[in-house]
């Protein structure tokens, strides 16, 4: 029993071989016994919920089950309080790589598994298959990784300073590079079909720079500009790609000729001239007689604030009559919405831009992108915007009901990254002072629960990247000196447990003997071989 074996050499040293035992020793030892008997039945209670797979996943909600009295030595004891939560302890947190990583990683599916890619910034990008922490391969895509990339199937597209690399998964390796005018800052695109409906241009690679916008194709080791466009600003969001329209028509004249245009749509937010817009581009291109590729401008809206960080989309596919929505962060503090509508005609689909709707005002600044996070609750649709600012504060608002704040953690080091939430709801970031932060929607009120942070110290700038792992949660993130890093959630628990008699009365841990304890129970692989570590205990007597 742990705590026998803790209290023996406590109790020895209180029983001299040159006196005998003191009936008021005896009863004391008896009380100390029972009460002690009592947190082992507690413990073993949380031991048995670790090997039942029945940990709650949320510290702030974890209320273990009542443990039932122990009877020994002719008296009864509890534990009262019941176990509560203090906190949670990662199984791992270990490097993966050394160097400096600046932008952020990005989750995808890659030839059918989950996947990290882990963007250096000396050029090298790295494949983790998710929950593991050796790379499955790395490329050097460049001199200098300079933006999240872009990937679907077996393409995957890295900004690398004033133009984009093309990497085909298959057989991992650099193919090509596409030429921009200045630096690319922004996720790449690859267009993103109706569900069922093959891409109109699969071979494809559309960005932005601080200058304009790029449609360019990519063939082996063959990369060809085939539009350009200019949209007077710097373009720090998206573009998202959606299949446009297809249409013929003839030529006339003798040979009557006929000719196809075949478009995709673009959207992507632009700063630029003082002011920051949601902006929508077509990209055209006609084969028959004359055969063209054009980027041409169709709509623009301005949004609330002068500098826009970054965008998150609530989805990527279009659906008949329905919106695709996205929320807007700024460099001011505010949190904005917009929507892309779309319609299925006889020729294809068709987009139109709305107006910016809620915009709220947060204070701070920031300066990375929100997160969407998009879920079914008992048949109910709901969407949480994750957002966290310089003043150290993360936000996760109701894009439901005017962006009212749903929860929120004031901590007190400064956040640059963008959070992200695993599937129970709790969210993650990383923050300057070198750690990241595991904070919970709490068991009632608004302010959330940190129940974990964990890093090496310095300052976070990759964002975590959050999957599950069967039932565990894997995280990754990268530093802006000191490497990339993975970090493992499980069962972990530290728990508070509180001994008394069941004689005694009084409040929480009352009478003349209990027995404090604070314990960290989980899976035996990662505590102490035995899955219980006693942090401290104390005896209190009267």
């Amino acid at each position: 029993m742990v705590f026998l074996s803790i209290l023996g050499g406590a109790l020895l040293n209180e029983i001299s071989g040159q006196f005998l035992l003191t009936k008021t020793l005896a009863n004391r030892i008896a009380t100390e016994a029972t009460v002690n008997s009592s947190v082992e039945t507690a413990i073993g209670d949380l031991q048995l919920r670790v090997s039942n797979a029945t940990v709650p996943s949320r510290c702030s909600t974890d209320r273990a089950t009542p443990v039932p009295a122990v009877t020994l030595n002719g008296q009864s004891a509890t534990v009262s309080p019941l176990p509560s939560c203090l906190a949670i302890v990662p199984d791992v947190v270990s490097q993966l790589a050394t160097g400096t990583y600046l932008v952020d990683g990005t989750l995808a599916t890659v030839n059918g598994g989950a996947t990290y890619l882990a963007a250096a910034s000396n050029g090298v990008l790295f494949a983790y298959t998710v929950g593991q922490t050796t790379p499955r391969w790395s490329v050097r895509a460049g001199s200098g990784i300079t933006g999240p990339v872009g990937q679907s199937g077996a393409t995957t597209l890295v900004p690398v300073g004033s133009g984009v690399a093309y990497v085909d998964d298959r057989a991992p390796s650099l193919q090509c590079t596409m030429h921009a005018a200045g630096p690319v800052t922004s996720r790449p695109g690859l267009e993103n079909p109706p569900s069922g409906q093959p891409a109109y241009f699969p071979s494809y690679a559309f960005f932005g720079d601080t200058t304009g916008l790029y449609a360019q194709a990519f063939n082996g080791r063959t990369c060809t500009q085939m539009a350009f466009v200019s949209t007077a600003g710097s373009v720090v969001g998206g573009p998202l790609v959606l299949t446009g329209t297809v249409t013929t028509s003839n030529g006339g004249g003798e040979g009557n000729e006929r000719s196809t245009t075949t478009t995709v749509e673009l959207f992507a937010i632009v700063n630029g001239g003082g002011s920051s817009h949601l902006v929508h581009f077509s990209y055209q291109e006609t084969r028959g007689a004359q055969n063209s590729s054009v980027l041409t401008p169709v709509d623009s809206v301005s949004l609330p604030f002068a500098v826009a960080s970054g965008v998150a989309f609530a989805g990527t596919t279009p659906i008949d009559r329905q919106s695709i929505r996205m929320a807007i962060t700024s460099t001011s503090g505010q949190v904005a919405l917009a929507q892309i509508t779309a319609r299925n005609r006889q020729s294809g689909w068709t987009y139109t831009i709305s107006p910016v709707g809620q915009a709220v005002s947060l204070g701070g600044s920031f300066q990375r992108p929100p997160y969407w996070r998009h879920v079914l609750q008992g048949g109910v649709s709901l969407d949480e915007i994750g957002a966290a600012n310089t003043n150290g504060h993360l936000y996760v608002l109701d894009a439901n009901n005017n962006l009212a704040t749903r929860w929120h953690y004031d901590g007190s080091s400064p956040i640059n990254t963008t959070p992200a939430p695993d599937s129970s709801g709790t969210w993650y970031f990383g923050a300057d002072d070198g750690f990241v932060y595991d904070v919970e929607p709490p068991a009632s009120g608004a302010v959330m629960f940190m129940a974990a942070r964990f890093g090496p110290g310095g300052q976070v700038h990759a964002s975590p990247s959050v999957a599950g792992c069967g039932r565990r949660v894997c995280i990754y993130f990268g530093m802006g000196s000191g490497g990339s890093y993975f970090a493992q959630i499980g069962d972990i628990r530290v728990m508070d447990l509180c001994a008394r008699l069941a004689s005694d009365a009084g409040g929480p841990c009352p009478g003349k003997s209990r027995l404090w304890a604070r314990v960290e129970v989980g899976d035996p692989t990662y505590v102490q071989g035995h899955g219980v570590q006693v942090i401290g205990w104390t005896y209190f007597t009267s």
